[in-house]
């Protein structure tokens, strides 16, 4: 080629590159309207192992590696700058991963809220990969003759081919997949007596990647469906998001309308576990944490351990300790078997009861060895499943429930160890979670309270069963004589308790709230008969009641007795002993006769019975 031909060549080729260079890059996304937007998890930009190696074989392996590390951090930036994702962190999750065990060594303050939480990465509904299935890096290069020499020209270009896939992480079903192919070109001029270091061709490199990761992030972005547009044409938070839910309508008002009644709701709490869950002194633990949750205005929780149990309870050693002595818990124990909690929340006066439940533990180990993020982690995990209860202190309906899983795990990896008693930490996170549930009932709660009924008042009265005596009445010659009637004999101050707790003597009106109820009756000299009453407003009950064994066989002979008195029979001096030594025994014994039965009264004469009885 002579110079001629060189030097009009020259601006033809200049004209060639500057046009390559001067292609429009794609219009930038405009930003979206909406702020539930799905998270991306983009990998590591990679080229496929075919073409990883022919860039080996043919020296441009670097430029290869500079696009695709180049790529990574501006595809995130791209697909940040369209304002359709929420982008999570994968490429740089072992940075990540650093700081939350930085922040778990105890190096960090554990009360600053801007400390890395671990076991809290955001998870992914989509991820995003990009895969390069053609690299190709082409240098032209020719000489330029002008009016100061001979310079030299260089034109580089890198075609490129890139496959860009979604992957719905739910199903693992392929979402979306398209290609991204684009030339890029940079031209460079070395004029003569210039000494130039470098390649001022490589900036096409930089070109290469920024369009790359540009065309990527439209690409994912059209996957997704059009932007949308808010009503209005502005930008819209959706103000339910993350947001607690609303109270009903008519929560804290009677009637839905009028003002609530502001006496503090009562109620009594209760915890229980099923066997073998987590350990026993741990209960105790989870009734201290719910209580404490559970507090708040407007709610009052009341404790048995506070209340009625023993204060030997509270403490193994210590003035609290009391003497350790076989009976120490015998009360509390009678009471547990001798009530229920919907009773006791009545009797400790409490409007509702509180019920939480440890329902089940789970355990499982992972261990994750991922060598494209290079992380190395083995995490335990414990999984709490608990549930609580809001129930009415009169009928035992259930007024709100609900179920709360906890998860917490432990991370290890080789920079870090960590011990931690996982239940303690379950237990805390369900009571903080449980405790604003039950305080959102609080209004309607004391909707519920303000229109409990009131307490009813029940008649009791207690009767020897099969136990009676024949009349004995003195007649107008002063002689005693047996009658038609039989008195039936009714014991005196019999005991009474009503769901495990005293509540005065019979024959008598025990009062006690609507509803069922464990009643026992005892009296020394008696067998204690136990009941199981709905009460309710103008109920009467009689209970027949025996005498012990030893009282039934002295019975027996005295009954023998009777039976053989005939009606009208005058008794004899000694028949007459034997009926006084009776009566002084049922004297002695605060038993009186029962006359409800007795149809005629009036029939002359005075009782002998009556006349030592009365």
């Amino acid at each position: 080629m002579n110079n001629l031909t060189r030097f009009a060549w020259r601006p033809v080729l200049l004209a060639f590159l500057g046009a390559s260079l001067g292609a429009a890059s794609p219009a930038p996304q405009s930003p979206p309207g909406g702020a539930d937007r799905p998270r991306v998890a983009v990998r590591a930009i990679a080229a496929t192992p075919s073409v990883s190696k022919q860039a080996k074989d043919e020296g441009s392996a670097d430029a290869l590696l500079q696009i695709e590390q180049g790529a990574d951090p501006q595809l995130m930036d791209a697909l940040a700058g369209t304002g359709r994702f929420d982008i999570v962190a994968r490429a740089d999750l072992p940075s990540v991963l650093k700081e939350q065990d930085l922040a778990q060594s105890g190096n960090v303050s554990v009360i600053d809220p801007q400390a890395a939480r671990a076991y809290q990465l955001a998870g992914a509904r989509y991820v995003a990969t990009v895969t390069i299935g053609n690299f190709q890096d082409i240098t032209e290069r020719t000489e330029l003759l002008n009016q100061f020499g001979t310079s030299k020209a260089e034109r580089r270009t890198i075609s490129l081919q890139a496959t860009v896939r979604l992957f719905d992480t739910t199903s693992g079903t392929l979402f979306r997949s398209t290609n991204v192919e684009f030339d890029e070109s940079a031209t460079n001029e070395i004029l003569p007596g210039v000494d130039q270091k470098g390649r001022k061709t490589n900036v096409v490199l930089g070109k290469a990647t920024r369009r790359l990761a540009s065309e990527a992030a439209a690409a994912i972005a059209a996957s997704m469906g059009p932007a949308p547009v808010p009503a209005g044409g502005g930008m819209q938070e959706d103000s339910a998001a993350g947001e607690p839910v609303a109270a009903p309508p008519g929560a804290g008002t009677l009637g839905g309308g009028a003002a609530t009644p502001q006496r503090p709701v009562r109620m009594a709490i209760f915890v229980k576990q099923r066997p073998g869950t987590v350990p026993d002194d741990k209960v105790a633990t989870f009734e201290d944490l719910v209580s404490a949750a559970s507090t708040g205005p407007g709610a009052e929780i009341i404790r048995r351990e506070d209340v009625m149990n023993a204060v030997n309870r509270l403490a193994p050693s210590g003035a609290n300790a009391g003497t350790a002595g076989p009976d120490a818990e015998r009360v509390d124990r009678l009471l547990s078997d001798r009530t229920s909690a919907v009773q006791l929340a009545g009797q400790l006066r409490a409007d509702m009861l509180l019920t939480a439940s440890v329902s089940q533990l789970i355990k499982a180990r992972r261990r994750l060895d991922d060598a494209s993020t290079g992380v190395a982690t083995d995490v335990e995990q414990w999984t709490l499943v608990t549930t609580y209860g809001v129930i009415d202190g009169t009928t035992g309906a259930s007024l709100a429930a609900g179920t709360v899983q906890s998860d917490f795990a432990r991370r290890d990896t080789k920079e870090l160890k960590v011990e931690v008693d996982a239940i303690d930490a379950l237990l805390r996170d369900a009571a903080s979670r449980i405790g604003p549930s039950v305080r959102s009932t609080v209004d309607a709660a004391r909707a519920r309270a303000a229109t409990a009924a009131s307490e009813v008042r029940v008649r009791l009265d207690a009767v020897l069963a099969d136990l009676s005596v024949p009349d004995v009445r003195k007649d107008a010659s002063g002689e005693y004589v047996v009658g038609a009637n039989r008195y039936d004999l009714q014991p005196m101050a019999v005991q009474v308790t009503i769901d495990g707790l005293a509540a005065g003597n019979c024959p008598g009106e025990i009062p006690m709230r609507p509803g069922v109820h464990k009643a026992r009756f005892e009296r020394p000299g008696l067998e204690p008969v136990e009941l199981t009453i709905n009460a309710r407003e103008g109920l009467a009950i009689t209970v027949p009641m025996q005498l012990s064994p030893e009282g039934r066989a002295n019975w027996q002979r005295d009954a023998k007795f009777f039976n053989d008195l005939k009606n009208g029979a005058v008794l004899r001096d000694a028949d007459l002993i034997r009926v006084r030594a009776v009566a002084d025994f049922l004297r002695n014994s605060n038993i009186r006769l029962d006359t409800t039965n007795v149809q005629n009264l009036n029939l002359g004469g005075e009782s002998l019975w009556w006349q030592i009885l009365r």
